[in-house]
């Protein structure tokens, strides 16, 4: 025997309802969020644009270290809002290392505008790194931290914090620029 109209009808309506649920699973996945946060040398021409004077004694190239910033989320037009608190004391932790001055030169950029489906946050910052170790680097920066949180139409609330220390990593080679 074959199924009645009224039964087909209602099969495919039942399909159409779970597809529909399906695609919007699908469109409120979780942000992409990239992190970069890396400790590298700094070139030989990055070095002579250093205005050092005789506040060092005796500064190399290698006495110096770049800190590169990156932080990246983007995310469908599921998540109806969110909030970043973004980690801004770059230089006040650098100095937390010795109670020294290190921060020799940094630039910042952020956009993070509410009706845009991406947030982005860099940071760049030339520091003195003679004597500090990779663990002191990692250990001045174990409290440093970054908030995400996120909801969707549904008020289905996410949060995340990002550890800058526990990202750091370290390229040891100098740049040859």
């Amino acid at each position: 025997m074959g199924k009645s109209k009224s039964t087909r009808r209602i099969s495919l309506i039942v399909v159409c309802c779970c597809s529909g649920l399906l695609l919007a699973a699908c469109n409120s996945k979780e942000p992409e969020i990239q992190l970069e946060v890396h400790v590298s040398p700094i070139s030989p021409n990055e070095f002579n644009k250093l205005e050092l004077g005789d506040r060092i004694i005796n500064p190399t190239i290698e006495d110096f270290r770049q800190l590169t910033f990156r932080f990246h989320m983007e995310h469908s037009n599921a998540i109806d809002h969110r909030t970043i608190r973004m980690f801004d004391e770059w230089s006040n932790t650098l100095y937390s290392i010795g109670g020294q001055h290190r921060d020799w030169g940094s630039t910042s950029s952020s956009q993070d505008n509410e009706n845009e489906n991406f947030a982005k946050y860099t940071h760049d910052v030339v520091f003195y790194s003679r004597d500090v170790s990779e663990e002191e680097l990692k250990n001045a920066f174990a409290d440093a931290t970054i908030y995400i949180s996120w909801s969707d139409s549904q008020k289905h609330f996410q949060e995340r914090t990002y550890s800058i220390g526990e990202n750091l990593t370290f390229e040891q080679e100098t740049k040859q620029k």
